[in-house]
C-alpha cells in the first residue's frame, strides 16, 4: 500500500515547484517530500517500497494538475475558471475543485 502522506508531499511538492519555477524553491520542496518519505521509513510505517511507488504516483498526480490547471486557463482567457487543487486533513487527502467566473 502507497504511504499517503509522501504521495500527498509529492503532489503538493509538484505543483508548488512546477508554479514557482525555481531550481531552488524545487529542490527545497522535492527535498521536504523526500524528508516525508524518509520519516515514514524511520517510523516503521511504510517500507522502503511503498515510498518509492507513493513518490510516483504524487509526483504524476502533481503533474495532472498543473496540466489541467494550465490548459483551463488557455482555453478561458476571460477570467472564467475551473482549478484542481490538492486538499489534505488529518484523516484524508483528496482534489478539491474550485470554480471562478
Amino acid at each position: 500500500m502507497p504511504s499517503g502522506h509522501t504521495s500527498a508531499a509529492f503532489s503538493a511538492a509538484t505543483v508548488l515547484s512546477e508554479r514557482i519555477g525555481n531550481i531552488y524553491a524545487s529542490a527545497a520542496l522535492y527535498s521536504l517530500a523526500g524528508l516525508t518519505a524518509f520519516q515514514r521509513i524511520y517510523r516503521d510505517q511504510h517500507w522502503f517500497s511503498d515510498t518509492i511507488l507513493a513518490s510516483a504516483l504524487g509526483t504524476v498526480i502533481g503533474l495532472k494538475i498543473v496540466k489541467l490547471n494550465s490548459r483551463e486557463s488557455e482555453a478561458n482567457p476571460k477570467g472564467a475558471s475551473v482549478n484542481f487543487v490538492p486538499v489534505f486533513n488529518h484523516n484524508s487527502m483528496g482534489i478539491g475543485i474550485s470554480a471562478a467566473f
